[in-house]
C-alpha cells in the first residue's frame, strides 16, 4: 500500500471507536522468520518496520491522559499505550529511536488527530532502525593485502589506503606485542594520524597460549589481548587452528571452551574473541561432522564472532552463499573475496579483484548484511594477476562502493 492510502486510513481511525488499527512497517531489517502478527481484531498496512497500535478500549471514558510510548519486542518495533519499554530489551534499536521520540506525552484524541503525522515520522525512521539494527557497516582492508608493501613502509602504506578512501584497516602483523613493529600505543598514534582505525586483528591463538595444568591463559594471550584494546580493536581473530587441535573430535571440542573462555578474556575488556576460516574446515570431518559445524556448533555467539571468509572455502568445497544460509546472524564480519582457477601453487582457487570470480561475491556480502549477522566487510586479495597490491586494494575499494557498501 502506497504513503497516500496509509495516511487516508490513518485519518479515519478516529471514526472507527472499536477497532485496534496498527500499521506495520517494514524494509528487510526483520528476518523473515520473525513473526509480525498484528493485535487481535486488528487491521494492518505493511509499509516500512515499525508497529503503530491503538488501544482497542479507546471508546472509553477517562482515558484522554494515556500515555504512548515506544517500545520493542523482540524484532518488531511498536508504538504502546500505557506501557514503557519492553523488559528484555536494550537494543540499540530502541536507544536510537528514542532519541527521537522518548514518550509522546498525547492524549487519545490528541493522538489520533495527529495520527497521520506520527506515521509520516515513522517512513522517517527505517535508516536509523537500519543504523542501530545492524549499527554502522564497516568497509576495511585486510592488510595481508598489501603485506610486502607493509613490510617495507607500514606509514608510508597505510597513507597511501587512507588516500584511497579506506577508513579501517586489519592488521595481520603482530609479533613481540608490536603491530609493523610499531607498539601498540604508538600504532594507534600512526592510525589517528591518517584518519585510519584498526577494530579488528588476526594473531594466531596457538596451543603454547593455554596452560591446561593452570586452566588458564599464558601471559602471552593476555598480551595480546591487552594490546589489542590499547590499539582499539573490538576483535580478536585467530586465524588458523593448530593442527593438534583438531586431531579428534573431542580434542577439537576440548578446544571449543578455549574458545569460549578466551571470549570471556575478551569481554572484559570491552571486546570480542573471533575466529577465521581457512579451507580444512569444510574439508575435514570429526566423528561425521564437519570442523566448521562443530566450531559453530560449540562456540558461543555472544563470546565467539565467526569471520567468514568467502573465499578461501572454496579449496575447501564449500560454497560461500550456502554456509552464509546455513548459519543466519553468525557472521558479524566477512573477508570479502573472489576466487578463480589458481594459475600457480598447489590450491585449486585463488583470489582476484571482486566481482570477476565465481564467488559472486556481491550476492554474497548482501546476504550477509541481510540476513548473515555482518556488519564488518574486510576485504581481501591475496593474488593480484600480475597487478600490483595497492592497485587491486583501490580498485576492490571501488567496486564495493559501487555495490553500495
Amino acid at each position: 500500500m502506497c504513503r497516500r492510502c496509509a495516511f487516508r486510513n490513518l485519518a479515519h481511525l478516529r471514526q472507527r471507536a472499536n477497532v485496534c488499527p496498527s500499521l506495520e512497517l517494514h524494509r528487510n531489517i526483520v528476518p523473515r522468520s520473525s513473526s509480525l502478527k498484528a493485535d487481535p481484531g486488528a487491521s494492518s498496512v505493511s509499509i516500512v518496520c515499525a508497529k503503530l497500535t491503538i488501544d482497542p478500549e479507546r471508546g472509553r471514558k477517562g482515558r484522554q491522559s494515556d500515555k504512548i510510548y515506544l517500545a520493542q519486542e523482540p524484532n518488531k518495533i511498536k508504538f504502546v499505550r500505557n506501557k514503557s519499554v519492553v523488559s528484555g530489551s536494550e537494543s540499540g534499536i530502541v536507544r536510537s529511536i528514542q532519541k527521537f521520540i522518548t514518550c509522546m506525552t498525547y492524549s487519545r484524541r490528541t493522538f489520533l488527530k495527529n495520527s497521520a503525522l506520527a506515521v509520516a515520522a515513522t517512513t522517517m525512521l527505517p535508516d536509523a532502525i537500519q543504523a542501530a539494527a545492524w549499527k554502522k557497516r564497516i568497509v576495511g582492508i585486510q592488510l595481508y593485502s598489501v603485506r610486502d608493501d607493509m613490510k617495507k613502509d607500514p606509514a608510508g602504506t597505510l597513507k597511501l589506503l587512507s588516500g584511497m578512501g579506506y577508513h579501517y584497516v586489519e592488521h595481520a602483523n603482530y609479533i613481540d606485542r608490536k603491530f609493523y613493529g610499531y607498539s601498540a600505543k604508538d600504532f594507534k598514534g600512526l592510525l589517528d594520524g591518517l584518519g585510519l582505525k584498526m577494530l579488528s586483528g588476526h594473531t594466531r591463538m596457538d596451543p603454547q597460549h593455554w596452560d591446561e595444568t593452570k586452566k588458564d591463559f599464558t601471559d602471552a594471550w593476555k598480551w595480546t589481548v591487552e594490546d589489542a584494546a590499547v590499539v582499539g580493536q573490538k576483535y580478536v581473530i585467530s586465524p588458523w587452528l593448530d593442527e593438534s587441535l583438531r586431531k579428534t573430535y573431542d580434542d577439537l571440542l576440548h578446544y571449543m571452551d578455549v574458545f569460549n573462555k578466551s571470549g570471556e578474556l575478551c569481554k572484559k575488556s570491552g571486546m570480542k574473541f573471533g575466529y577465521h576460516n581457512h579451507d580444512f574446515e569444510f574439508s575435514t570431518v570429526l566423528n561425521n561432522k564437519k570442523v566448521f559445524d562443530i566450531i559453530l556448533q560449540n562456540t558461543d555467539p555472544e563470546l565467539v564472532a565467526q569471520q567468514l571468509d568467502m573465499g578461501n572455502l572454496y579449496n575447501g568445497g564449500a560454497i560461500a552463499i550456502a554456509i552464509v544460509m546455513q548459519y543466519p546472524g553468525r557472521f558479524e564480519l566477512m573477508h570479502v573475496k573472489d576466487e578463480i582457477k589458481a594459475t600457480s601453487g598447489t590450491d585449486k582457487y585463488e583470489s582476484t579483484i571482486l566481482g570477476e570470480g565465481i564467488v559472486n561475491t556481491r550476492q554474497v556480502t548482501d546476504l550477509g548484511k541481510k540476513s548473515g549477522g555482518t556488519q564488518h566487510f574486510i576485504i581481501e586479495q591475496e593474488s593480484y594477476q600480475g597487478k600490483s597490491p595497492l592497485d587491486c586494494a583501490k580498485a576492490d575499494l571501488e567496486i564495493m562502493k559501487k555495490w553500495g557498501y
